[in-house]
């Protein structure tokens, strides 16, 4: 997008300027390939963002199911797929990509024998197979569901281990170097028939891991050191089974935000927050049941550049009305703000959310239309909570739906999501979106400020508001022609 702007923002009287999505830049599709006439069912888990390029991953699933990966350059077009089919049915679960463009996905791999080994690989900048590692251990269940790199570009990955002995799974966690050499893997069990998973992880500054999951029936966090030593474990007070932490992110004083649901006895499900410091010690904690204390679930989590974090999920308002709810919390863990949205959608619920270098906050999530078909919401809003956008995207199937996964933001504020879209003739596929942002004075969005633009804001003299408002203040004057004046020429 176009930055000339920016030192304008610095004049006095001249308020800032949040420009707004500009609407789909593109929407890629991938479906695998079909057998004895059928099409698989592609579905999305995992995003990233970098360097120029768009990396989505998931599994496709018809009579077995086998990892795909698909990489896109930022026009769209595809660059490279990456099947991996090595055993009865694998998943990928998660997604990253290191500085050098390599590209690491993790999840299961279910054996011809029936065992199921935790899998990791390792893809080059084209597309070609660096390694492939399995984890297996006697129980013959090991399942991954996320991986995170630390300074050194070595690999975590967490997810859980059955032990047969015991009847129950265990908490996984593996490090592997940047050449797939298992550094050591280390399980957890926090009681003999109790469930241990661990669903994210995050990486803190100094190389120490920390997982986030549940252990019967309580949300558990757990953080390790570089060589493997458990520092600390916390067993969150929990109600139900459901009870679990979801997500977790830490600081750059490393810090830890976990999010996850917590049902308290005769309550409904709670959105829940907490913030430990590195020690392990509950710093603050809140809990969010929406305006009526009906139902509401954990979407995505996100730190802000400033410090605090960022929430989204659904909020069940009232008996038919569902939203998408964001959060903003300071480091100290006051409310700055919470926002309710749906379009024009009597239920919507958030999905993920992303933050740019500016602390604008990104949302994605789904709407239903009166055939309780889903459609992809996505909504911007200022670090003040005030809303700047929202784009739906709808499936041209009559019949079709779209659940949105994962949503990343670049330096320059273009926004990607990535779902799967159902049709009855490809059943359900990859569709990854890019929404551009528009430059300040393209009021036509033609991606260029130029002499239709002019007269577009000549002709809006002295209205008040619309397209042709830059800055946003309720009437088209000086300012904005200004402004317009300041950004003329292509859209960067």
């Amino acid at each position: 997008m176009a930055r000339r702007w920016k030192w304008l923002v610095l004049v006095p009287g001249i308020a800032a300027v949040w420009p707004a999505a500009a609407g789909p830049a593109w929407v890629a599709h991938y479906n695998g390939p079909p057998a004895g006439g059928l099409s698989p069912s592609d579905y999305v888990t995992d995003l990233a963002v970098r360097d120029g390029y768009v990396y989505v991953t998931g599994y496709e699933s018809l009579f077995s199911a086998s990892c795909a990966t698909v990489k896109y350059d930022y026009a769209g077009n595809e660059i490279w797929v990456q099947r991996y089919l090595d055993g009865q049915t694998q998943h990928a679960d998660a997604l990253a990509v290191d500085a050098a463009g390599n590209v690491y996905i993790t999840g299961w791999q279910k054996q011809f024998d029936a065992g199921i080994d935790a899998l990791t690989v390792k893809y080059g900048p084209e597309g070609e197979v660096l390694w492939e590692r399995h984890f297996e251990s006697p129980g013959g269940n090991n399942q991954l569901n996320d991986l995170a790199f630390d300074a050194s570009g070595n690999i975590y990955v967490a997810g859980a281990s059955w032990v047969t002995a015991q009847g129950d799974f265990d908490l996984l966690l593996l490090k592997y170097d940047a050449d797939g050499k298992l550094l050591w893997d280390r399980t957890l069990d926090n009681g003999d028939g109790q469930l241990d998973t661990g669903y994210q992880l995050s990486v803190d500054p100094d190389g120490n891991a920390v997982v986030a999951g549940f252990t019967e029936p309580n949300p558990y966090l757990v953080k390790y050191s570089p060589t493997g030593d458990l520092l600390w474990q916390d067993e969150h007070i929990g109600f139900s089974t459901n009870d679990e932490w979801r997500r977790v992110e830490t600081d750059a004083d490393g810090n830890i935000y976990a999010l996850g649901e917590i049902s308290p006895p005769g309550e409904s499900n709670h959105i829940w927050i907490a913030k430990y410091g590195p020690d392990g010690n509950i710093q603050w904690e809140d809990s969010y049941t929406g305006t009526s204390d009906l139902q509401c679930y954990v979407g995505g989590l996100a730190l802000m550049p400033d410090g605090g974090v960022v929430i989204a999920g659904q909020s069940w308002d009232l008996p038919t009305v569902i939203s998408i709810v964001t959060m903003r919390y300071s480091p100290d863990g006051t409310r700055l703000w919470q926002r309710l949205e749906r379009g024009e959608y009597a239920q919507a619920s958030g999905t993920d959310v992303a933050v740019d270098a500016e602390g604008r906050i990104y949302v994605t999530g789904f709407g239903y239309d009166v055939s309780y078909r889903e459609d992809i919401i996505t909504v911007g809003y200022s670090p003040d909570g005030d809303l700047l956008w929202t784009q739906v995207y709808a499936n041209p199937e009559p019949a079709g739906s779209d659940y949105p996964q994962a949503i990343a933001v670049d330096d320059a504020e273009n926004v990607f999501v990535a779902a799967h879209s159902w049709s009855f003739e490809t059943s359900n596929d990859f569709t990854t979106i890019r929404y551009g942002q528009a430059c300040v004075g393209d009021i036509d969005g033609d991606a260029i400020v130029d002499f239709q633009d002019l007269l577009a804001l000549l002709a809006a003299w002295n209205s008040p508001g619309g397209p042709a408002d830059i800055n946003g203040d309720g009437i088209v004057d000086f300012t904005d022609l200004l402004l317009l004046l300041a950004a003329w020429g292509p859209c960067s």
